[in-house]
């Protein structure tokens, strides 16, 4: 019976690690970049897998979802106090990431990339198109 729960137990965790969450909603939300935007990535490193493409983003409320060319959602972020943008596959930061910071203005957004199952990296840029 003890091994049948530890391993119930063990299955659980297991599980509770591998679950993507969704960023949670701020409670003092950063709304300085809502809008809808519009860039590209850039490959810098990686397998022939990967390609330019372009992206764009919508951020309501401060809540940032990503989208590569024009398809489906990839990742989701909050917009930090400091006007950062942070967009995480999983809570774990060595994860698929985008990174990005605005300009002065918040015109453009500026950043970094990486996913980790192609080992590709690059930059990414996207300007306010509303």
């Amino acid at each position: 019976m003890r091994g049948i729960i530890l391993t119930l137990v063990g299955g659980l965790f297991l599980a509770a690690c591998t679950i993507q969450i969704p960023p949670p909603s701020p409670d003092n939300p950063n709304t300085s970049l809502d809008g809808d935007w519009t860039g590209e990535r850039i490959v810098e490193r990686g397998t022939t897998s990967c390609r330019h493409s372009s992206m764009s983003a919508r951020i309501t409320d401060g809540v940032a979802h990503l989208f590569l060319n024009g398809g489906a959602m990839i990742l989701s972020a909050i917009v930090a106090e400091d006007g950062r943008v942070r967009f995480y596959r999983n809570v774990d930061e060595r994860s698929d990431h985008y990174i990005g910071e605005p300009n002065a203005d918040g015109s453009e957004i500026r950043g970094v990339w990486a996913m980790n199952d192609t080992q590709c990296t690059g930059s990414w840029v996207m300007t306010r198109s509303s």
